[in-house]
């Protein structure tokens, strides 16, 4: 990959910072997929995917945990519609 190329791509990130208990406390990873999925009230696992490999998280807790979409600059989708909001694009036109 060429610099000015390396300049359009962005950041790249390959951190996980653990906590002082050594407990994931901030990750940053460059990717080309995220796969987060809730497996209970209070667990979800989270893959994180790049260039045929993985990482994944284990997260849970007593009381249920909540996830929330605060931002959709990627016009993320529900694909359990007919399919016919991603053929029209991610803003729905």
């Amino acid at each position: 990959m060429k610099r000015s190329e390396k300049a359009k791509a962005g950041p790249r990130f390959n951190t996980l910072r653990p906590d002082d208990k050594g407990r994931p406390d901030d990750i940053a990873v460059s990717c080309d997929a995220v796969h987060i999925e809730r497996m209970d009230t209070g667990a979800w696992w989270i893959g994180i995917y790049r260039k045929g490999r993985r990482s994944t998280f284990w997260a849970s807790s007593k009381r249920a945990i909540e996830l929330e979409l605060i931002e959709n600059d990627l016009g993320l989708s529900d694909d359990r519609e007919s399919g016919q909001r991603q053929r029209k694009g991610s803003n729905g036109h």
